[in-house]
């Protein structure tokens, strides 16, 4: 076979690869997502009937002040309420927005690689690869848990924001353009989900690792230092999390090593057997994350020097790395004497899309430093032997890949039962049900909330009575 045929053989293949995962994931959030209010769906409530009751203005104020356990949702809170008032509270709009958030992190990633890239048209065959093993790890089902559920779009704009503001900064740390855009997003990510707070730091610390001087206090350090301050101040104070006693740092750091290593675990090993448990076994995941750790201190020896006038690729790896390091560390303390799970809580779905950006870093940089060599192995009419090798790696790798998507299908099942289930706790007239207790776990706040809906027409009560019943 000629080198030309393998490499347009090899550019269909890898192009297929990078649409499959996204179209399989909007298929099973169009099957698996809950369409009617559950658990944190509920939160909304109070800020829909204050605005029907009260006006904007009181709202809006509630809005930006009232924390949410130890965090401040402001952008879920709003997206929230104007979609609230303009499709009456219906569940299912909120997919819209949450797709947009999926989907436009993914296009980020995208700009990424093609940055990295540099090809003057297209994409280059190394860089499709890349994009393929991206759009693998980026739509995993590891994820499952920010898919069929429409309140995980605060971790889904999170994410979108946090990315944006990382690769505006490393790509353009000396910008100020580049900077004023990275604070909105770190702003915007703050008042999405609590490791904003992080990010703002890492961004930070970037900007100033690359500025011409990074031990020199310069006017940017200044507008940094200035914005953290702001940050921090308005933030505080919320609530600290309901643990039961403090973690030893024995078990952080197991949680730690489960957080890194659960996105290339869970893919060669799908380890979820329902919704809302953590896998059973974290083992794995803690061993693929030491080995991830080991690896990213190996390239940091051996790039020490290059730190002095660090490049966008290694910048990329430093600030994802950083980032995860920080929220793994703050999340585990937070969880591990949370509840009965335990470090289990390491390989919960809902952290995946963050420790992802650990192995986001290493492949970003390690594909600048051997895109050039890729191209010329490919360049030659007989594939060479590293060649044969490394792509009998990568199929092993999808084969097993394909076999956790196809695994998955399950749990997006288990959303489509839950959610019919939860279907029958909205009687046309608001009476208590058989599966209240799934619905929200305090049950007078419940029932007020419930009188309220019917009250105002929203939500499965916004439906002339008994059409609630054709959405069962």
């Amino acid at each position: 076979m000629s080198s030309l045929h393998l490499r347009s053989i090899l550019r269909l293949v890898f192009a297929g690869l990078v649409f499959a995962s996204p179209i399989f994931i909007f298929i099973m959030i169009q099957m698996g997502g809950v369409t009617f209010p559950f658990w944190d769906n509920w939160e909304a409530v109070p800020f829909l009937v204050q605005y029907y009751d009260e006006g904007i203005w009181p709202t809006l104020k509630q809005i930006v002040t009232l924390p949410n356990q130890h965090c401040r949702p402001v952008t879920l809170r709003l997206v929230q309420l104007f979609n609230g008032v303009l499709t009456h509270w219906d569940i299912r709009s909120e997919y819209i927005y949450l797709y947009l958030a999926l989907f436009g992190t993914f296009l980020v990633h995208c700009g990424i690689v093609r940055r990295l890239d540099g090809a003057k048209k297209g994409l280059s065959l190394p860089a499709w690869c890349l994009l393929s093993l991206v759009s693998i790890l980026y739509f995993s089902p590891a994820n499952h848990n920010n898919h069929w559920w429409s309140w995980m779009l605060q971790l889904n704009l999170y994410n979108f924001f946090s990315l944006a503001a990382l690769a505006l900064i490393c790509f353009e740390p000396r910008s100020w353009r580049a900077n004023w855009l990275a604070l909105l997003f770190c702003w915007l990510s703050v008042y999405t989900l609590t490791n904003g707070l992080f990010l703002v730091l890492v961004v930070a610390g970037i900007s100033q690792l690359a500025s011409a001087r990074p031990r020199r206090f310069s006017r940017m350090t200044f507008f940094w230092l200035v914005n953290i301050v702001a940050i921090y101040v308005t933030y505080f104070p919320v609530p600290e999390p309901g643990m039961a006693a403090r973690p030893s740092l024995l078990k952080v750091l197991v949680f730690v090593l489960a957080y890194l290593g659960t996105p290339i675990a869970t893919l060669v090993n799908f380890p979820y057997r329902n919704l809302f448990e953590p896998p059973l076994h974290i083992e794995f995941s803690a061993i693929v994350g030491a080995f991830l750790l080991m690896g990213f201190a190996h390239l940091l020896y051996r790039l020490r020097k290059e730190l002095l006038a660090p490049r966008a690729p290694l910048l990329l790896m430093l600030g994802f790395a950083a980032f995860v390091l920080l929220s793994a560390g703050g999340t585990g303390w937070g969880r591990v004497t949370f509840d009965h799970y335990g470090v289990r809580n390491g390989g919960s779905s809902r952290y995946v899309m963050t420790s992802s950006y650990f192995l986001f870093g290493m492949l970003y940089f390690l594909f600048d430093r051997w895109k050039k060599r890729i191209g010329v192995e490919l360049e030659r009419s007989r594939p060479s032997r590293i060649l044969r090798l490394g792509l009998g790696v990568f199929l092993v790798f999808m084969c097993l890949s394909v076999r956790t998507y196809a695994r998955s299908v399950n749990l997006y099942l288990q959303a489509r039962t839950h959610n019919a289930l939860i279907s029958r706790g909205f009687h046309p007239d608001g009476r208590n049900t058989d599966v209240d207790m799934f619905l929200y776990p305090n049950k007078e706040r419940l029932i007020y909330m419930r009188n309220q809906l019917v009250r105002l027409r929203l939500g499965p009560y916004a439906y002339p009575r008994g059409a609630v019943s054709l959405l069962r």
